[in-house]
């Protein structure tokens, strides 16, 4: 296999003449040596972008073989076909655009050559949704968490780096502390759970004056997950605690906070372990149980499915 390396957002490829595509593979729970095996002879490169991407040369002959092959534990933005080093960097930007389009569809394999149209697209002004949505956020949190479901929806049509920009400008605006949004994009499984991502940093920022105000049967089940994450806890003992119904608990809590209950619950857990792995020196199983698992296996599962890395080596950035 053949060599690549990034320095300075350059690339640098050496590999003999014929037709390559560049394909950068996205993978849920982050990218693992256990996951993927590049067995083909004709993979030329492989290259680690970032916990969740992989980026691979590969000859154009046996691309339908290998997106038939790994297409079941990854997601893929294609390139178009190249035969000179000059158009690696181009194509290494056109497979990054391509895979964007994750979030917008439940397809797996995203090629430039079916996306590029979307290039050729008349761009609105953002300054209408910009304003939008600074002054729905001086209106308070309920307001700015409408707005940006709205503005979600009507920006479906266009490219993701349009929203995505959109949302820098925003937040840039609002809060002082620096906030990766392509990190945020990458980590997300869904374009809900970005959304929900982008609420949640707004409105936990420490230089954000606001908190986020939910109707008050989801801020009262949110209050409960918080004073009870230690115990087990399911759609039917919150049903319990409200005397409502758990198809209405379960419609209510999308409806308000963008995302499900359950992904909503889990991150709650790892946002929590990750606090006492800063703060504490408990053993890695006890804060594990002390947030809501039994089972410190599916903690250590679950947590590097979040973070990237497991809880030890999140503990040890910091102490």
């Amino acid at each position: 296999m053949n060599h690549i390396e990034k320095n300075n957002n350059k690339f640098k490829v050496a590999y003999p003449s014929a037709d390559y595509h560049l394909v950068i593979m996205h993978f849920n729970e982050g990218y693992d040596n256990t996951h993927i095996k590049l067995r083909h002879d004709n993979v030329l490169s492989c290259f680690p972008i970032d916990k969740n991407r992989l980026l691979v040369v590969i000859n154009s002959r046996i691309l339908d073989n290998f997106i038939k092959e790994y297409q079941a534990i990854c997601k893929m933005g294609i390139s178009n076909s190249i035969n000179h080093l000059k158009d690696v960097r181009q194509s290494y930007y056109d497979a990054s655009y391509s895979l964007e389009f994750r979030l917008y569809s439940n397809e797996k394999i995203f090629y430039y050559k079916e996306l590029a149209k979307w290039l050729q697209k008349d761009i609105p002004t953002s300054h209408y949704y910009k304003e939008m949505l600074i002054n729905a956020y001086k209106e308070g949190s309920i307001y700015f968490s409408k707005a940006l479901d709205k503005i979600k929806l009507q920006v479906m049509d266009y490219a993701p780096y349009y929203f995505k920009k959109l949302l820098k400008d925003v937040v840039k605006n609002i809060i002082t502390n620096e906030v990766d949004i392509d990190q945020l994009y990458v980590e997300s499984d869904s374009l809900d759970m970005f959304v929900f991502k982008i609420k949640s940093t707004v409105f936990s920022n420490p230089s954000s004056t606001e908190k986020v105000d939910y109707q008050p049967s989801i801020s009262r089940i949110l209050r409960y997950l918080d004073e009870h994450i230690a115990e087990n806890i399911t759609l039917e003992t919150v049903a319990k605690y409200t005397d409502m119904n758990t198809s209405y608990i379960s419609f209510l809590f999308k409806k308000e906070t963008g995302i499900n209950f359950i992904d909503y619950l889990q991150n709650l857990r790892v946002t929590k372990a990750k606090e006492l792995l800063r703060k504490t020196d408990y053993k890695i199983y006890k804060i594990a149980y002390q947030v809501g698992f039994n089972d410190d296996k599916y903690f250590y599962k679950l947590f590097k499915k979040h973070e990237g890395m497991t809880p030890l080596q999140y503990r040890k950035k910091f102490h």
